[in-house]
């Protein structure tokens, strides 16, 4: 793989510097922008409006005025884009989008966005850091995300002196809604998402955005969001101190209403939330890293003084601009054709952030000085790892080929026999009880200490370096690291369609076998790798993440031997964690927390939790609740693993304590041991990973001299479940261009819901026999398709095309005829009321002068030229020609 050593002439790299000194080649201060205090004011919508189509019919040349949605009543989200071409992908120009007006009293950021986009049109070609600007980066500007919000409080601020709006308004319903937080995550679905909300998702989808900031007032500073890879964090930090403006930002005459930094130089991350704010969303589910930039303490300042906020801030915003060109770029493309390749996904070791590449092949991924390794992968082509090393005073660019992957593809759906035929043998009969026998393993096994559990995975991944990697999830209470194991053939570039699953035990200390059954399942693994033909399939073909111990301090409490002691059952603190694990909670424990980032990782298609104190196998919900939508996968996958087991499947644990009879060797968890907040539940609800608890045994700590017993009875269904993985439903969604579709929704049966990912894969289990699937995504047709899954063979992947739909652009004519013909009877209706009116008054004055001219009529001298009898009609004159008269 080659570097090359500069960067194209289009894209400027010495005349850009982290520091505020270079804002023109001379290193003087960039000049106040012109204009009067007089042009600085408040921006009703409609003048907004007027505002930017004014400026884009102005500079035509570099501007393109456009909209990513409409509000909750109805108006337009404008956005500016700034650059040469403006609206065309163009090589080497990174994107980056500003947003203001979150709150609906935030008329800090609007203005200041709005002054942004004039000064960087009237300076185009007489400013030389504005102009090199515009030249080599695409600025988008969204002012006003609410609108709607800021009508009504600048209405409030108007007529009753106020501003305490803090939100946008859900007009459904009327519910006061905050924008700055209305973005799903987790916690939080997509039902109570806002449509102003949804415009902005989709707007960034559709992007490569490498920077996004969201501008605003009632805060002093520069953040970045709360969770962030520690990678990602020395670059967040990088690019705030990057925008701090000497001297510090000078105090305003208001004071921030709550405690807030003061100063620039005070760099912190956002606070936790409800929901989720929008730069925390960007950094999680696309390539952006998103900032919040606070201008001032005041929201809705006087209008005399958003001159001076301009003044003192603009140069922040044209330092944030110039952080965008610091970034690892490049182009990736097909070594065959030299074409770019779309959508590849470039993915810095150390980081789960992933970064896309534009339609044309581009992408920009920000890091901080030294060394790093860039993964890229794309559907079709083999994956590569390139080492890159970043300096502090020169930007990389890294072009990377990548090699189409021989894949044979017939009637939509992709094959590879080999496997296929490994999974049917041992899926047979007795094919997988042969397989276990042929492994290699102990002779022995015996219960470690926290200290012998560490040094044995630390050992392992010494010695199968290229298949595993070892890292930590947490410590508990009492600082102990919570280990996970990761064991794949392909860790260095992942294959994009390789399912992932999660084996856990320890989560209640007392529950001694489950960790060593683990730490014996990564041993037998490790050790047969490229010795064992099946084994070494299954590994390359997977993701194997084993977390042995989630509870190490309630493990140093247990006692072997005490078959029903409840020592060690809860951590350090006496929380049972398998109580703990609650959606949305803040407060959880540090073991429960570990978890929690683990799965919220996502990409998981299967989780086996390994539990003691009976003989069976128990699938969601552990809460009392309605069953699952997916109940019948649920109880599929526990089934595989009883019938897996010698004994289990037959229904009797024969234990001191729990039920006499399971039919099948399988129960709901609610009615085994009803509870809520457990790890298998969150699984279900957050991570939507099906998750089954395995109870190994009747006794919690068994003697060792049983661990080998109990091994030879689990190895089996273990990797009969590593084996079920491989047998569910998979596939690509993508439009008729190639590209693939993200987040399109596919029902199963009607009830289970499945997405696909930024990649538009997708994959699910599902229990054998026929299935009706229905694949949704927003602007294509609806698709229908029909699968058989099967028990003991691996069920093709799908390639699923969607067609756009053609009724949309159709839907949306008939909608603004609609309107159009509503506004018409409106007009009507009015001139009518108002003519009518008219009438009315033109036919009393008409009466009344009549009555006048009787009554002069009846004395006895009236003069002939008297100056009223020209204003009397005529007998012969009706009202109505009095009233037509009049209008002409």
């Amino acid at each position: 793989m080659q570097m090359a050593e500069s960067l194209t002439s289009s894209v400027p790299t010495t005349a850009f510097t982290l520091t505020a000194q270079s804002f023109d080649s001379q290193g003087a201060p960039t000049p106040e922008p012109s204009i009067q205090p007089q042009e600085i004011r408040h921006h009703s919508y409609l003048d907004m409006e007027l505002f930017l189509q004014q400026i884009n019919t102005l500079h035509s040349s570099i501007t393109h005025l456009y909209s990513v949605g409409l509000s909750a009543r109805g108006r337009e989200l404008y956005v500016m884009e700034i650059s040469t071409n403006a609206g065309i992908d163009q090589p080497g120009k990174p994107e980056i989008m500003f947003v203001g007006n979150l709150h609906s009293n935030d008329a800090v950021g609007k203005e200041m966005l709005l002054k942004l986009v004039e000064y960087l049109c009237s300076s185009y070609g007489s400013e030389a850091l504005v102009t090199r600007l515009v030249n080599s980066t695409r600025v988008h500007i969204l002012p006003s995300m609410n609108p709607d919000g800021y009508e009504m409080a600048s209405e409030a601020q108007r007529y009753f002196n106020t501003n305490d709006f803090s939100g946008g308004v859900r007009y459904s319903s009327n519910q006061n809604t905050d924008l700055s937080n209305n973005f799903p995550d987790q916690s939080y679905g997509e039902d109570f998402v806002q449509p102003e909300t949804v415009a902005v998702m989709n707007w960034i989808k559709a992007h490569s955005f490498v920077l996004s900031a969201s501008v605003l007032g009632g805060m002093v500073g520069v953040k970045y969001p709360n969770s962030v890879d520690s990678l990602d964090e020395a670059i967040f930090k990088l690019i705030t101190e990057a925008c701090i403006v000497e001297p510090p930002f000078p105090q305003m005459s208001q004071t921030c209403d709550i405690p807030r930094p003061q100063d620039r130089n005070d760099i912190k991350a956002l606070a936790p939330t409800a929901g989720t704010n929008m730069q925390t969303w960007a950094y999680q589910n696309t390539g952006t890293l998103g900032f919040s930039i606070g201008l001032g303490c005041d929201q809705y300042p006087q209008a005399e003084d958003l001159l001076t906020y301009w003044k003192q801030n603009h140069r922040v915003l044209l330092l944030f601009i110039q952080q965008v060109h610091f970034s690892v770029r490049g182009r990736v493309t097909d070594v065959l054709s030299g074409k770019g390749i779309a959508n590849a996904t470039i993915v810095v070791e150390g980081s789960q952030h992933k970064v896309h590449t534009s339609d044309s092949g581009q992408y920009w991924r920000p890091l901080a000085p030294g060394a790093h390794k860039l993964q890229v992968l794309a559907l079709g082509y083999t994956t590569v790892v390139v080492p890159v090393r970043v300096l502090e005073t020169q930007v990389e660019q890294v072009d990377i080929g990548l090699t189409p992957e021989l894949l044979t593809q017939s009637d939509g759906h992709l094959k590879d026999d080999e496997f296929q035929n490994l999974l049917e043998d041992l899926s047979s009969a007795h094919g997988l009880e042969q397989f276990v026998q042929s492994l290699l393993s102990t002779d022995t096994l015996q219960y470690r200490t926290y200290r012998e559990r560490s040094e044995f995975l630390q050992e392992l991944a010494l010695s199968f370096p290229h298949i595993t990697r070892l890292y930590s999830l947490g410590h508990s209470w009492e600082f102990r690291t919570i280990w996970a194991l990761e064991i794949s053939g392909s860790l260095e570039s992942p294959r994009p369609t390789a399912p992932k699953i999660r084996y856990v035990a320890g989560v209640h200390g007392n529950a001694a076998a489950g960790p060593e059954l683990l730490l014996e399942f990564a041993f037998v693994l490790c050790i047969n790798y490229g010795g064992n033909p099946t084994v070494t399939k299954l590994i390359d073909r997977s993701r194997i993440v084993i977390v042995p111990c989630v509870n190490p301090d309630g493990k140093e409490l247990a006692q072997e031997g005490k078959c029903f002691s409840t020592a060690g059952l809860t951590n350090a603190r006496g929380v049972d964690l398998d109580t703990d694990f609650l959606s949305g909670s803040l407060s959880v424990q540090p073991e429960t927390r570990a978890m929690i980032d683990l799965m919220e990782g996502g990409g998981f298609s299967l989780s086996v939790n390994l539990e003691g104190g009976s003989l069976l196998v128990t699938y969601p919900y552990d809460r009392t609740t309605q069953p699952a939508q997916n109940e019948e996968t649920l109880k599929y996958l526990a089934a595989v693993y009883a019938v897996s087991h010698p004994s289990m499947h037959f229904g009797y644990p024969g234990c001191q304590n729990g039920p006499e009879f399971v039919p099948g060797g399988i129960l709901r968890g609610a009615e085994f041991n009803s509870h809520s907040g457990s790890m298998t539940d969150f699984s279900m609800d957050v991570s939507l990973c099906p998750e089954i608890t395995v109870y190994t045994g009747c006794c919690l700590y068994p003697p060792a001299q049983q661990l080998l017993l109990l091994w030879e009875e689990h190895r089996a269904a273990l990797f009969a479940m590593l084996l079920e993985i491989h047998k569910g439903l998979s596939g690509m969604v993508r439009d008729r261009k190639g590209q693939p579709v993200s987040d399109a929704r596919i029902s199963v049966n009607g009830s289970v819901f499945v997405h696909s990912d930024a990649q538009g894969y997708f994959h699910t289990l599902l229990p054998p026999g026929s299935h009706q699937l229905q694949f949704h995504a927003k602007g294509f047709q609806q698709l229908l398709r029909q699968v058989n899954v099967s028990s003991h063979q691996m069920t093709s992947p799908l390639v699923i095309e969607f067609t756009e739909n053609s009724t949309h652009f159709s839907q949306g004519v008939v909608l603004a005829a609609a309107i159009s013909i509503t506004v018409i009877l409106l007009l009507s209706l009015l001139i009518w009321h108002f003519r009518s009116a008219k009438f009315s008054r033109i036919r009393d004055g008409v009466r009344w002068l009549r009555h006048c001219r009787h009554e002069l009529q009846m004395e006895p001298i009236v003069s002939e030229k008297s100056p009223l009898r020209g204003v009397f009609v005529e007998e012969s004159e009706s009202e109505d020609d009095a009233f037509y008269l009049d209008q002409h």
